[in-house]
């Protein structure tokens, strides 16, 4: 025992601090206290109250150290009694451990509900184990949120997508574009550009961003080097005298891209030119290739749909650029609205919005003609049932109740689907290429099953989904667009006769 010290300077009194004992403490306080010599204890045992004397003011003196072991016998036997009794289950600590100051006080935990006394009994039977695995689920807890936010991103379906080598971590905001004047501007040439006649105007320049600020519209077009195509695309650009769109809006003539695979010869470009007064451009894709993952060798007799002078895979591709490709084509970049015509199609009366929206909230305009018919049906293979799998996958519901209602009885009671006319579609590039969009254009055609190349999904039953998944009521416009023809009519002797009934020649 260290005696006291006899300097009342360095005497600190010590603070009383009331705690409250459990049953069996004061049990063993109260043993303890008659063992101690000097003490006095009277208790009374027929309910009254107990009273102690002390005797007299006499110092206490030290307890003797068979006094102190018989202390602790009492106590770990309290200790022992009070968790079988709480436990059902002897809880001794195992055997050789002993009381340290400095360990981890798992094995104290405070009181739980009874669902969790297994646990508190593990805990208590094995504290060592207890804080290694304390610290191990620390430690993961630590370094996943550390590397949460670490610029991962996800698929269609949510699943995480490991960086490429060579690709860099994209932040929150780096889709945010801020235009530079510094940046390189589209080298697209365009032929007919406003302010070149005669000859210049057979000279290829740039589009000039004074009257062709970004945003506006572009007429487009996809056309094979075969003689017919190129026939009916001069037709088709003769008729485009009866859109009266941009000049309703102030607006110079919308210029027209007529999309190929490089396979075009001069001489047919030059006749196309002068088909219109349009700027018009010839930008270039590439159909040789597929997505990855498909492998074409894989069909034994090649694709299940030809079309006359197209190449096996040709019409296919034609889906697939129509669907998910033309919207990343850096030919469309500096514009918003994309009126899709095809070749053998043609106007014959004036239109007073085309080649733009008739209302500015419209994202899609496509005429709605019926459903697919019996020859058709055999391409809708799997396309209903991809559908609400990948609407349940993605916890979404369709943006049109209507249409999808019209989807879900059509299918029911006929087995087939409706569909647009989409050899004219008028689209906004911003609703295409939106996140949720974008990720079913690709799982139409970029990803697994790959049902647009493995069944011919066709893009005029996909987009009407689209527009019903996507879309809603006052955002889609399903009217046939004036003065619109397709096939039936569109001669050149034809359109040219109907554009001297209306002055426009």
């Amino acid at each position: 025992a260290i005696p006291p010290t006899t300097d009342p300077s360095l005497a600190r009194p010590r603070p009383l601090v009331r705690r409250r004992r459990s049953a069996s403490t004061r049990a063993i306080y109260m043993s303890s206290e008659q063992l101690l010599p000097g003490k006095d204890s009277t208790m009374t045992t027929d309910g009254g109250s107990s009273s102690t004397a002390a005797s007299g003011n006499s110092a206490l003196s030290n307890a003797t150290p068979e006094q102190m072991k018989e202390m602790m016998a009492m106590l770990q036997t309290m200790q022992t009694s009070e968790s079988s009794a709480s436990g059902g289950e002897s809880s001794r600590p195992p055997s050789g451990a002993t009381a340290n100051a400095y360990s981890l006080p798992l094995h104290r935990l405070p009181p739980l509900p009874s669902a969790c006394h297994p646990v508190r009994r593990f805990v208590t039977a094995n504290r060592r184990l207890s804080t290694i695995l304390a610290c191990a689920v620390g430690f993961f807890m630590a370094y996943s949120l550390a590397h949460s936010h670490s610029g991962s991103r996800t698929d269609a379906y949510g699943a995480p997508v490991a960086l490429s080598s060579g690709e860099t971590k994209k932040g929150l905001m780096s889709d945010f574009v801020i235009k530079s004047p510094f940046a390189k501007q589209d080298d697209l040439l365009y032929y007919n550009v406003p302010g070149k006649t005669g000859a210049d105007s057979t000279e290829q320049s740039a589009l000039p961003r004074s009257s062709y600020p970004d945003g506006g519209a572009a007429v487009c077009f996809l056309v094979t080097s075969s003689h017919k195509d190129v026939s009916d695309i001069q037709t088709a650009l003769h008729s485009l005298a009866f859109l009266q769109g941009d000049q309703n809006r102030n607006l110079p003539p919308s210029p027209i891209l007529v999309f190929n695979e490089g396979d075009l010869s001069q001489e047919q470009i030059l006749a196309m030119v002068s088909s219109t007064n349009r700027p018009i451009a010839f930008p270039k894709v590439d159909f040789s290739k597929f997505p990855d993952g498909f492998n074409p060798d894989d069909f034994d007799k090649g694709p299940q749909f030809k079309v006359a002078e197209r190449k096996p895979w040709g019409y296919y591709q034609m889906i697939r650029f129509w669907v998910s490709g033309i919207w990343y084509h850096p030919a469309v970049e500096r514009f918003e609205t994309i009126m899709r015509m095809d070749s053998d199609s043609c106007f014959k009366k004036p239109n007073e919005y085309l080649p733009h929206m008739a209302h500015d909230h419209i994202v899609y305009h496509s005429q709605f003609v019926g459903v697919e018919s019996e020859a058709g049906k055999e391409y809708l293979n799997g396309l209903f049932d991809f559908t609400k799998e990948y609407l349940a996958r993605i916890n979404r519901f369709p943006g049109n109740a209507m249409l999808w209602n019209f989807i879900e009885t059509t299918w029911g009671s006929k087995g087939t689907l409706p569909l647009f006319r989409t050899n004219l579609e008028i689209s906004s590039k911003a609703f295409m290429t939106r996140s949720d969009v974008d990720a079913w254009h690709r799982a139409l055609t970029e990803e697994e099953p790959f049902g647009m190349f493995r069944f011919r999904w066709g893009d005029a039953v996909t987009r009407f989904i689209e527009a019903a998944v996507f879309a809603t009521d006052e955002t889609t416009l399903t009217m046939k667009a004036e003065g619109y023809e397709h096939k039936n009519g569109c001669s050149w002797v034809e359109v040219e006769k109907a554009l001297q009934e209306n002055g426009l020649l």
